[in-house]
């Protein structure tokens, strides 16, 4: 112990008993006041320690004249080891500062003397009367003790006396040292002992700790600390800590059944569960908490002792979806999900109603966590009836697409063969012959088809995104021929693209001259139901401008071509689409549309409202995921989701059904403007020149003939190429188609050739590239490094795009590694422009090439597309100048085409 006393201890002393730790420590308790009830009784100091515990800890320091003889402390560091712990650094410290102020110990005391009775004195250590008794009584006498006990655990009450008994004394041995005194005094003279003390045991066998773990009525996890003891009849029975007939003194006795027991020393991971520093009752989370981070070291620890229910407890994971057993009523489809989990299986019904707060599902005795994503997904696609969930068959059909391949689909006969046909695992059952339709389809175009009706018959709507040059167009036009064939139908709206109206009116007139088509465009516009039609052509610009009539009408069918003019969900076009009322609908675009997300998000809203969810909720699972992260496994996931309602096919894949080369005349109308300045130089010029056509006996003035027909040519081209100005705010309806067809190329990833004869025209195409930041290479007359550049074009993937005039470029080169030819101009000569088109066409092109002649309808060009058709023979065999071209038409040709547009 410390060579010391409670009179001479000092601060060097104690810091000679502790590490350098222990005494910091120790100092911080007793600066910050944590030492409470300091005692001092003339041998012994009690003080209590406010710690980290709920509960202050108590500590005893005995001394005598000679030394300090014991310390103790509650706390588990002191009690279970005899360790100098931090709080009893603390108590000496305080009684340091405290002794000489309050207890004047250091001051000279008279000797005492004791008469009879003279009173009651506390016995505080663990050697009994040695030192202490020398005082009182002097060393020759002799000495009688008088032992008996009072309360529970047992204070012993010793009366001392002399033989004679003129002096005595009552000493009170408290319950934590009553043990001790006990078994030292039993073997003393003198001493003698009351019956109750005389029925005192003492156990030989040794206590041992145990917590004992069951589950209460309300299925709370319930551990009850206690210590295994034995019976009178040498069983073995269990003590709870909370038992009023026992008690445990100082970690080192148990008083039980008028017996001491020596405890066996404390495992050091039950220590906070005798000290309540852990909570010995759980429920909820808490229980969860405890099988994941407590039970895996008590089941292995000395004295823990769980019941059946309780060691065969489980913390489940995230069940997994396992089973859904489908039943098909007609438009709702009725699904009842099993989760499994470990060799758990539980039904919908069961993970909702036996949740708790926090998660978790109990089913017997296994704890199985369900987040609230299982819980909210199927919130958000159906209804939860009983242990099913009603859905529609479109919410089924993009959870089916989800569906991992390891979920067991129970599904009728009958749905599993309608969705590989919506999936296209098979082919499709052909559909009736288009009704009255020009024209011959190719194998892909009808297999298209046979697509675009086993949609319109089962109610569902789809985005046909065939490459540009394919034929959306055709298989359209197909599906809509046979949804007219019979009885009446509300008409049907198609909307384009200002650029792309002429060339849908020329192709519905062409292919199905049988229906009637209104033209919803120009001034006096009208939808009255008076006026007969199958077929609406109108325009975005339109349709936004209108949207309060059209939103009103109820059509058939609502087809939106270049449908990516819809991409963008917070624009007006956007929102009108989603006004329309439609009993089917379908969009057409050449885009992919697959790598944009919010895009694609759009137009599927169109089509099928709800299938993808709220924007919100596909942005954070998708496009973040995916367009962040580079999520491939969401891709492919988004790809399965949409592919029942899409159709892409590239000219690669259908190669085999192509013709080498396919010709797509484009028509297209002037702008307001245009229209303006085409009948004004037919004013200015063509009214007089007319005249002296008119008059035969006359020459033709060929000279101002070919200057206005010229003028005319290059105005339907562009504005800029007959005004002398420069500005972006002019443009012309064949730009407009231009731009269109080169996007759906561009994003298609074909590379182009683009041919005019007006050298302006390419400058003005080539700075629209410029702005869009797309790659080309030029060839002109001028051109000196025509090798340099035709090898760029043909090797740099970056050079996306041709632009040549029709001399320089339309002879002695190869073009091959584009597929699209755009003639923006016409040419007189059909073989000049073959030739030049041959440039692409020809050895070494591997694909199937898309020839774009553009025609302004309506004006001059047009009409030179049909005297070239009507003189085919005479024109091909041509080769002189335009000049010499026109000198060979009749005066009533020249007057036809020097005419004002319609």
């Amino acid at each position: 112990m410390i060579p010391a006393t409670l009179k001479t201890i000092t601060e060097e002393h104690i810091k000679q008993l502790v590490t350098s730790e222990i005494w910091h420590r120790g100092q911080q308790y007793f600066k910050r006041g944590a030492v409470l009830s300091l005692k001092y009784d003339g041998y012994t100091v009690t003080a209590s320690v406010h710690g980290t515990a709920q509960y202050p800890y108590q500590v005893y320091i005995i001394g005598t004249d000679y030394q300090i003889s014991h310390m103790s402390c509650t706390c588990p560091y002191s009690s279970r080891w005899g360790w100098v712990c931090k709080h009893i650094v603390a108590v000496l410290l305080a009684w340091i500062h405290e002794r000489d102020t309050l207890y004047n110990i250091n001051d000279e005391k008279k000797p005492l003397t004791l008469s009879p009775n003279a009173g009651t004195f506390t016995f505080n250590h663990i050697n009994p009367f040695t030192g202490m008794l020398s005082s009182w009584f002097h060393s020759s006498e002799q000495i009688n003790a008088y032992v008996d006990m009072e309360d529970t655990p047992p204070k012993l009450r010793i009366t001392l006396s002399t033989e004679a008994n003129e002096r005595s004394a009552i000493l009170i041995v408290p319950h934590n040292e009553a043990p001790d005194i006990l078994l030292r005094l039993k073997d003393m003279s003198g001493v003698s002992f009351s019956e109750r003390v005389l029925g005192i045991k003492f156990l030989r066998q040794k206590v041992s700790y145990e917590i004992r773990a069951d589950y209460d009525e309300q299925d709370n996890l319930v551990l009850t600390p206690g210590y295994l003891v034995k019976s009178t009849d040498n069983n073995l029975i269990f003590l709870s800590k909370q038992d009023p007939h026992c008690s445990l003194i100082d970690n080192r006795w148990l008083w039980y059944d008028n017996t001491y027991a020596m405890m066996e020393e404390m495992p050091e991971i039950l220590a906070p569960y005798f000290n309540n520093e852990k909570p010995l009752k759980y429920s909820g989370n808490d229980i969860i908490n405890f099988f994941t981070y407590s039970m895996p070291v008590l089941e292995h620890t000395k004295g823990f002792n769980a019941s059946d229910r309780v060691k065969n407890t489980r913390i489940l994971s995230e069940p997994k979806l396992g089973q859904i057993d489908v039943e098909d009523r007609g438009d709702w489809f009725y699904l009842a999900p099993y989760y499994h989990a470990g060799d758990i299986k539980i039904n919908i019904r069961e993970l909702i109603q036996l949740r708790n707060k926090n998660g978790f599902v109990k089913k017997d005795n296994n704890f199985i966590y369900v987040p609230d994503s299982i819980v909210t997904n199927w919130k958000d696609i159906g209804e939860i009836v009983d242990d099913r969930i009603k859905v529609s068959k479109l919410h089924y059909t993009r959870l089916r697409a989800e569906m991992s391949k390891n979920v067991s689909l129970n599904e009728p006969l009958s749905l599993n063969e309608f969705y590989s046909n919506l999936n296209r695992i098979k082919d499709l059952q052909e559909a009736p012959e288009p009704f009255r339709m020009n024209g011959k389809l190719r194998l892909y175009q009808k297999a298209g088809y046979n697509w675009l009706y086993f949609l319109y018959i089962n109610h569902l709507n789809g985005v046909l995104a065939d490459e540009m040059g394919l034929g959306k167009t055709h298989q359209t036009m197909a599906l809509l021929s046979t949804v007219y064939k019979d009885g009446k139908l509300p008409p049907s709206m198609i909307v384009v693209p200002t650029s792309v109206m002429d060339h849908w009116e020329s192709k519905l007139y062409e292919y199905l001259p049988w229906m009637v088509i209104n033209r919803y465009y120009e001034k006096g516009r009208s939808i009255e139901k008076d006026k007969p039609y199958h077929i609406l052509l109108t325009t975005y610009n339109i349709m936004l401008r209108d949207i309060d009539k059209l939103s009103k009408m109820e059509w058939e069918y609502v087809v939106l071509d270049e449908a990516q003019k819809i991409k963008n969900y917070k624009s007006k076009i956007y929102k009108a689409s989603r006004m329309l009322n439609a009993k089917h609908k379908l969009a057409l675009t050449g885009t992919p549309i697959e790598n944009r997300l919010t895009e694609l998000w759009a137009i599927f809203d169109f089509l099928l409202p709800g299938y993808l969810g709220s924007l919100k909720k596909f942005i954070q699972d998708y496009e973040i995921p995916i367009s962040k992260y580079g999520d491939t496994k969401k891709l492919e996931a988004i790809k399965r989701i949409i592919h029942p309602f899409k159709l892409r096919r590239l000219k690669e894949d259908v190669l085999k059904d192509l013709p080498p080369k396919i010709e797509d005349i484009r028509y297209c109308s002037l702008t307001s403007h245009q229209v303006s300045l085409y009948k004004h130089f037919i004013e200015v010029k063509g009214k007089s020149l007319i005249k002296q056509l008119n008059d035969e006996s006359k020459p033709i003035d060929y000279i101002h003939v070919f200057a206005l027909i010229t003028k005319l040519k290059r105005l339907c081209d562009h504005p800029l190429l007959v005004l002398n100005t420069n500005g972006d705010s002019y443009t012309s309806g064949k730009f407009e188609l231009f731009k269109e067809i080169m996007e759906e190329a561009l994003d298609s990833r074909q590379k182009i050739v683009v041919f005019s004869h007006y050298l302006e025209m390419l400058s003005i195409i080539e700075q629209w590239l410029k702005a869009k930041h797309i790659g080309f290479s030029s060839l002109r007359g001028s051109t000196r490094n025509r090798a340099e550049v035709i090898k760029r074009f043909q090797e740099d993937n970056s050079c996306r795009v041709f632009v040549g005039s029709l001399m320089a470029g339309g002879l002695g080169i190869d073009l091959t590694s584009a597929s699209v030819v755009i003639h923006y101009d016409r040419w007189w000569n059909a073989a000049r422009e073959d030739q030049a088109t041959d440039r692409v066409h020809r050895i070494g092109q591997k694909r199937s090439v898309q020839v774009f002649k553009l025609i302004t309808r309506g004006t001059l060009e047009e009409k030179i597309d049909n005297i070239i058709k009507q003189k085919a023979f005479l024109m091909n065999s041509v080769v002189e100048s335009e000049e010499t071209i026109v000198k060979r038409l009749s005066r009533k040709e020249i007057i036809e085409l020097l005419t004002a547009p319609g």
